[in-house]
């Protein structure tokens, strides 16, 4: 099991290795975030998010405590809490974990933000990742940066939002 878990995160490595990254959509607000994974016994993933030019990782996120565990699901067996969509584009590496391999910092763009109501994902707001009903992480939002819709920038000029 170790042995698979080395080969996916080496192969992820070297994906990302050398990878010139495009530059996000100008349009798109992008955050930094610090996530932390829960592990498969804690009732999360069995692997971190494998991230590069062909993985996409596309969960969403749930404004809430961090130390929620379970989805809030209705009497008529739905779940109506606020999911907003999001796309992880990479992973911070000059972050240092303290609190664990599977506690790291990365950048997530607000992929429907022409659709969906994103005011509450600002610094300091706390969230759990969700893959569907399944709560597989949580995390704090460090950084939003805004389009920069004051004038024609460069694809991926923004303005960071004040904390």
């Amino acid at each position: 099991m170790a042995a698979v878990l080395e080969l996916l995160i080496n192969r992820r490595d070297r994906l990302i290795a050398g990878v010139r990254r495009p530059k996000p959509i100008v349009h798109t607000p992008i955050v930094h975030a610090e996530i932390t994974f829960l592990r498969e016994h804690e009732g999360g993933r069995k692997f971190l998010p494998i991230m590069g030019i062909e993985a996409k990782y596309r969960p969403h996120l749930v404004i809430q405590d961090r130390t929620v565990r379970k989805s809030v699901i209705e009497s008529d067996g739905l779940i109506r809490e606020s999911y907003l969509g999001v796309q992880f584009n990479n992973e911070i590496k000059e972050f240092e974990s303290v609190s664990g391999e599977w506690t790291r910092r990365y950048e997530l763009s607000l992929m429907y933000h022409s659709r969906v109501d994103y005011s509450a994902v600002l610094p300091r707001a706390t969230f759990t990742v969700r893959e569907g009903g399944k709560i597989v992480g949580h995390g704090i939002v460090l950084k939003r940066f805004q389009p920069d819709t004051e004038k024609d920038g460069e694809p991926g000029d923004a303005r960071e939002s004040p904390s």
